[in-house]
């Protein structure tokens, strides 16, 4: 299959993935209604502006977007999803973190081992995140290897 056709389908599937797990109260996978809707509607449009334009330049082509954007936006993406997830999981959280954890993601499913007290990742952001680095890898190969 073509690297860039698959590539292309990871994008799609974060940023569909994204919107729906935002917008969408899948209790217990997420528990969005705990999140108010305005917050999410900002988040959605917010992010989902940054996540649909690497697909959208994969599609038509787009030079800027595909070889200047959309290799820098996912590494941010992942550095931010590191931080802001797997440093408070594996380290331990800040305060402000532990208390917003414990509002929108504490009734939520967990699959990893607690590491003393932190915060863990719940299901859906793991989810989310394999998706997100599989869909950086997969942009990153096919920008070093169609040059």
């Amino acid at each position: 299959m073509n690297l860039l056709l698959v590539t292309i389908f990871f994008q799609l599937l974060l940023f569909t993935y994204h919107q729906i797990t935002t917008l969408v109260n899948l209790y217990p996978f997420n528990d969005v209604e705990r999140y108010p809707l305005r917050y999410r509607l900002i988040e959605s449009i917010s992010n989902g502006i940054f996540m649909i334009l690497p697909p959208v330049g994969s599609i038509f082509q787009i030079d800027w977007i595909m070889n200047k954007f959309t290799p820098i936006f996912y590494l941010i993406l992942l550095v931010g999803m590191f931080f802001s997830w797997w440093t408070g999981y594996l380290i331990g959280p800040r305060a402000h973190w532990q208390q917003a954890y414990s509002r929108f993601y504490g009734r939520t499913i967990k699959i990893l081992p607690p590491i003393r007290n932190n915060p863990i990742p719940d299901l859906n952001h793991c989810i989310l995140h394999l998706i997100a680095l599989i869909t950086t890898i997969l942009t990153l190969v096919t920008y070093f290897t169609t040059k």
